[in-house]
């Protein structure tokens, strides 16, 4: 992979977080996935992932898209 002057890329697991006792409930506010994103504390240019159980649902998704994103760049 090249791209803008790099030829590799690095993917390293920073941090983890679980939430086994589903402290926001089993169905979610898009707003509340980013609350639960906001718990890993990500470096600046990291890449922070939800991912849920399959008992868990997020409004809208599947219906009106099937993903989301936002940045928290400063």
């Amino acid at each position: 992979m090249k791209k803008a002057g790099r030829s590799d890329a690095r993917i390293v697991l920073a941090n983890q977080v679980t939430d086994t006792n589903y402290s926001i409930r089993k169905i979610l506010k898009k707003s509340q996935v980013s609350l639960l994103a906001k718990r890993v504390h990500s470096k600046p240019h990291g890449l922070t992932l939800v991912l849920t159980a399959k008992d868990v649902a997020v409004e809208g998704f599947c219906m009106s898209n099937c993903g989301f994103h936002s940045s928290n760049a400063k």
